[in-house]
């Protein structure tokens, strides 16, 4: 597997970031599927696909099981984390 997978610090978003690590990991592990990722997370295919698309949002409880299923270090995470609670906010005030 190449290691370009793509870099969490570069986005603003963890959907996207998601989205394309999924794309990923179907371009150079044959056996990855939506499937396969979401019973790592101990979810349905739908319910990530819901979180994927924004009908969801990332509960706390689910973003330490994305954090291993991703394979992220520390300080990939924490931005991960922080991301999460960034995009959720409700409110401009609790993104400053």
């Amino acid at each position: 597997m190449k290691d370009n997978r793509p870099i969490i610090f570069t986005y603003n978003d963890y959907k996207s970031y998601i989205l394309d690590t999924i794309a990923y990991y179907k371009l150079n592990d044959k056996g990855f599927t939506l499937k396969s990722f979401a019973k790592k997370l101990d979810v349905s295919a739908s319910y990530l696909s819901m979180i994927i698309k924004g009908k969801r949002e990332l509960s706390n409880g689910l973003i330490n099981s994305f954090a291993i299923a991703l394979k992220l270090t520390a300080s990939e995470h924490t931005f991960f984390e922080t991301l999460v609670h960034f995009n959720n906010s409700k409110d401009d005030q609790s993104k400053a």
